[in-house]
C-alpha cells in the first residue's frame, strides 16, 4: 500500500482537532442540561477531545521518532487511526525508547487539561475525562509493556509500532 504522507496526515488532525474545539467552544455549555440534545451534545463533544489527545499522543511518537531518526514512514489511509508505521527491525534501542517516551507527554498533558481547565457539571467534560483515562490505560497495558521490553532486554519488541496503534 501506498503511503498517505504527513503532511496530509498533519492536516487531516489539525482540521478535525479545530473542529472539536470549536464545537467544544460553542457548545459544551449545552451538555449541563438532562434532556437528550445534552447528553448527544455531551458525548460527542467529549469524544472530540479524546480524539484530540489521541493524535496529540500519535504525534508525540512522530515527533520522538524525527527526534531520534528513526526509520518510519506515514500511515497508508487518511481513516486510520495510526498516523506512522515504525520499523522495529531498522531502528536500535535509544531510537525506541525516545518515540515511545515522546508519545506519553502530550498525553500526561491532556489529563492535566482535561482536569483542570475543562469546567465541571458538563457532561462533555466527563466524556473528555474518562475517554482520556482510557487512553492512559491503553498505554499502560499496550505500549508501555513495550518500553519495559526495551529496557530490559537488548533487542527491541518484533512488532511494527503502526500494526497495532
Amino acid at each position: 500500500m501506498q503511503e498517505v504522507g504527513f503532511g496530509k496526515l498533519g492536516l487531516r488532525d489539525a482540521a478535525l482537532a479545530t473542529l472539536a474545539i470549536l464545537g467544544w467552544w460553542l457548545f459544551s455549555h449545552h451538555s449541563a442540561g438532562v434532556d437528550p440534545l445534552a447528553d448527544f451534545t455531551g458525548v460527542v463533544l467529549g469524544a472530540g477531545l479524546v480524539f484530540c489527545a489521541h493524535t496529540a499522543h500519535e504525534w508525540g511518537h512522530i515527533f520522538g521518532g524525527w527526534l531520534g531518526r528513526s526509520a518510519m514512514r506515514s500511515g497508508t489511509s487518511l481513516s486510520s487511526f495510526s498516523n506512522f508505521i515504525y520499523d522495529s527491525k531498522r531502528n536500535n534501542r535509544p531510537q525506541f525508547l525516545l518515540m515511545s517516551i515522546t508519545g506519553f507527554i502530550p498525553t500526561g498533558i491532556a489529563v492535566w487539561l482535561f482536569y483542570t481547565q475543562l469546567p465541571t457539571g458538563e457532561l462533555a467534560t466527563d466524556v473528555a475525562r474518562g475517554g482520556v483515562l482510557v487512553l492512559v490505560a491503553l498505554g499502560v497495558f499496550l505500549e508501555l509493556p513495550l518500553v519495559i521490553w526495551a529496557l530490559v532486554r537488548r533487542d527491541l519488541p518484533p512488532v511494527d509500532r503502526g500494526a497495532q496503534a
